[in-house]
Parts: structure tokens; sequence; C-alpha cells
């Protein structure tokens, strides 16, 4: 069982974003739990990338796509797609942002993630529809590898289509799509998730009207 919140009798019920201190609470705890497993998986990827027999392993792409996954979930918990025409996820989101103090800036408001999970498909759509005859997933020592890699090639089919790279000194995960390469900065995203778990640790800590019990050794 995980940790509980409940109310605090007598405590003033204050509304934030259009959500109760009960309410939000609850949201800044998933928030909280999301970033705990991406950043699980996240030190799963560095783990492999350091071993030379896993560096090139497939669950190098399973734990950066639950990486992206994670992240995408607090994205869209932070900026609902549905936000337009929902008041309930935008009072969602306006009470996140406010709870846990998200610059506008922050990559958590980048839809890379959220695209590059829910998008696979039409990815490989992608493919079939091209000429190539080479799919490229592999992992990279740095730029100047990408570019010998993808470089165009003067024989019909031959240019690789870039399903998965990650350009290993940089921390950059390189997928292809329709407007041409995507990347994302992994290790960007990993730094502010992990901010974001530790102020949202903070703010549970700290908010004194909702009491939150947390049984058995529960690591965050």
């Amino acid at each position: 069982m995980g940790p509980q919140l409940t109310p605090v009798p007598g405590k003033r019920r204050a509304m934030v974003g259009g959500l109760n201190p009960f309410k939000r609470n609850v949201l800044v705890e998933e928030i909280l739990i999301q970033c705990a497993l991406a950043e699980q998986h996240y030190g799963a990827v560095s783990a492999l990338l350091a071993d030379f027999d896993t560096r090139q392993s497939r669950y190098v792409w399973a734990h950066i796509h639950a990486f992206l996954t994670h992240m995408a979930m607090v994205s869209k918990m932070v900026s609902s797609p549905n936000a337009h025409r929902s008041p309930t996820a935008r009072a969602r989101g306006e009470a996140l942002v406010s709870a846990l103090n998200i610059d506008s800036s922050s990559v958590i408001f980048d839809r890379n993630a959220r695209n590059n999970v829910e998008h696979l498909d039409e990815r490989l759509d992608l493919w079939i529809e091209s000429d190539s005859h080479t799919l490229l997933e592999v992992v990279l020592d740095n730029r100047s590898a990408f570019d010998f890699m993808t470089e165009s090639r003067p024989m019909p089919g031959s240019t690789a289509f870039v399903r998965r790279v990650l350009i290993q000194d940089a921390m950059i995960f390189i997928t292809q799509g329709r407007s041409g390469f995507e990347e994302i900065d992994l290790k960007a995203a990993a730094s502010e998730i992990s901010d974001l778990k530790s102020r949202a640790n903070a703010f549970l800590t700290g908010d004194t009207s909702v009491e939150r019990v947390r049984p058995g050794r529960i690591p965050f």
C-alpha cells in the first residue's frame, strides 16, 4: 500500500488553481511517483552504457522508452492537451505549475517526449514509405559518427533511416520523423526530472494542510 493523503481537520482548505489542497497534493504526489520512476530508468540506461557488453543491448532502448513514457506523463499532467476544452484539466495544470514553481521554459513543456512515445507507429510507416533498405538502431560515441552514418549516399535505398540512435557523449536520443531527425536531450530531461522530484517531495513534506501517511519503508 502506498502513501495515503488525508485532509487535516480544521485546516483552511484554500483553493489553488481551482483545486483544494487535498486534490492538489494527490496530483503533486503523482508527479513525484512519475519522476522517481523516470529517474530509475535513466539510471538503468547509464549502467548499461557503462558496460561494453551491454552498451548495444536493446535494454538500452527499453529503458529510454520507459524514461520518456514517465516524462510524457509528467508533461501531460502539467500541460494537458485537453486544457483548452476541459476546465478540470486546465485547473490541474495550473495547480501543479503553481505548487512546484515550474518555469515556462522547462523541458517538461516540450512535447517531444510524449510525441516520441505516442507516434512510433507513424515513424515506422514513414520508413515503409521511404526507399531506404537500412534501419539504424545503435549507440554511437559522438555526433561525428552519427553524421557519417546518416549522410546521403548516391545509390537508391542506401541512405539509412534512423529508428533509434543514442549519441552517448551528449546523451542525445534521435529518431526520424516526417520533419527529419527529432532529437531529445536526455541529460537535460533527466536533470529537470530530478529537480522536479525534489521539489515535489519538498512541497509534500512542507505542506501542513494535508497529512501524508507513509506506511512501511517507502523510498520517496
